[in-house]
């Protein structure tokens, strides 16, 4: 007997040589076919052959250049012909003279070859094409699934979005479906649903009365990095944290509450555009808050119409027109029920320290200039200047 091996011993190293040999032949064999194109699956057929056979739903696929982010697919179609993939229904962003509209986008279809094991390719837009996909197969069933690269791009890929000031949440949600962050549903179900982190702000206008959107009036206008299919509730978190750190840095105005004054500059986003109308359009509402006298600001009624009532999903007309009572300022009877935008730093601070006027009324003509009145019949000449009467 060898001093190193047995019979034994070397019959079972030579067992173990012969079948990585094999192993290897048969490794370099499957190379050789992939790269002949001879990709012949059981029945003898290729890859593309029974691929040709399957419908997939584009809607479903994590990556296009609309930004859509979703699930794996899985399951087969009974189709015995190629089919084009369902177009993916994306919302059209807020028109400001109508409401929002639904538009559909038709999305390409995967391609059946295997994605190269080289850097991801990128196509012009910075985003990954939709045809990065591989192709598994698992019993006589194949699945599209997304490529390796395409999820490891997209986990350290970040895109910069900047939330301008006076946006809605509609609208906020929006950019972050066009910039590919995530889509329209999920960050609006997130909203409605509280999937976000809780602070003492969230928590008082969850609990607030009639208000539809309990995130209006708190997504702090700002740039922010977010990664490729980002969850919603981190996205929010983010934004919330922001926030807050904003938030800390005031006192409410004297007899109002925090969530008052956000309210309060939420109208004033709208309204006013530079520090000196921020200042007497808050002292306007100041004051006639004071006395008890109705806001009548048109902003709260386009609110309501374009970013409330079109996003309602209730067939029941009475519980919609509700909320022109809650905020249409000319029908609610001081404040309406919450935030009607997202508005900025200057906005709060015009809320919380007006302009000291007797102003109680204003007006802007076309050019966009303010007119304001004390009195009733300084109003209506006002309204005669600026060509509104």
């Amino acid at each position: 007997m060898n001093k190193y091996f047995s019979s034994t011993g070397r019959s079972t190293a030579l067992i173990i040589v012969i079948a990585l040999v094999i192993a290897l032949t048969l490794a370099f064999s499957l190379a050789a076919c992939a790269l002949n194109g001879t990709d012949k699956v059981a029945d003898g057929t290729t890859f593309a052959d029974q691929t040709s056979q399957m419908s997939n739903t584009a809607a479903e696929l994590d990556a296009s250049d609309t930004g859509d982010i979703s699930e794996e697919p899985a399951g087969e179609s009974t189709s015995s012909a190629s089919q084009a993939t369902e177009p993916a229904t994306t919302v059209s962003p807020v028109d400001p003279v109508t409401t929002p509209t639904a538009t559909t986008a038709p999305a390409p279809s995967p391609t059946t070859t295997s994605t190269p094991t080289s850097a991801a390719p990128v196509d012009a837009s910075g985003s990954l094409p939709i045809t990065n996909w591989t192709l598994t197969e698992q019993g006589t069933i194949l699945w599209y699934t997304p490529a390796p690269a395409q999820i490891a791009y997209n986990a350290v890929r970040t895109v910069s979005v900047t939330i301008p000031e006076g946006y809605t949440l509609v609208e906020i949600c929006k950019i972050l479906e066009k910039k590919g962050i995530q889509t329209f549903y999920h960050t609006f179900s997130a909203a409605l649903n509280g999937d976000y982190p809780s602070y003492g702000f969230t928590d008082a206008s969850k609990t607030a009365p009639n208000r539809r959107y309990a995130l209006e009036g708190y997504l702090f206008p700002d740039t922010y990095e977010f990664h490729v299919g980002e969850k919603p509730y981190n996205i929010f978190a983010k934004i919330l944290s922001n926030t807050n750190a904003v938030l800390s840095n005031y006192q409410p105005h004297p007899g109002m509450t925090m969530d008052q004054v956000v309210t309060l500059a939420s109208l004033i986003e709208e309204e006013a555009f530079t520090g000196e109308t921020r200042g007497n359009v808050s002292s306007v509402l100041h004051n006639r808050l004071s006395i008890g006298q109705r806001l009548e600001l048109d902003k709260s009624i386009h609110y309501v119409e374009w970013y409330i009532k079109p996003l309602i999903q209730s067939t029941s007309t009475s519980e919609i027109n509700a909320y022109n009572s809650y905020y249409n300022t000319y029908k609610c009877p001081a404040l309406p029920a919450g935030p009607i935008s997202n508005p900025g730093r200057l906005a709060i601070e015009a809320a919380i320290s007006p302009a000291q006027t007797n102003y109680y009324y204003f007006v802007t003509d076309a050019a966009g200039n303010y007119y304001y009145a004390s009195t009733w019949e300084e109003h209506l000449e006002n309204l005669k200047t600026a060509g509104l009467a």
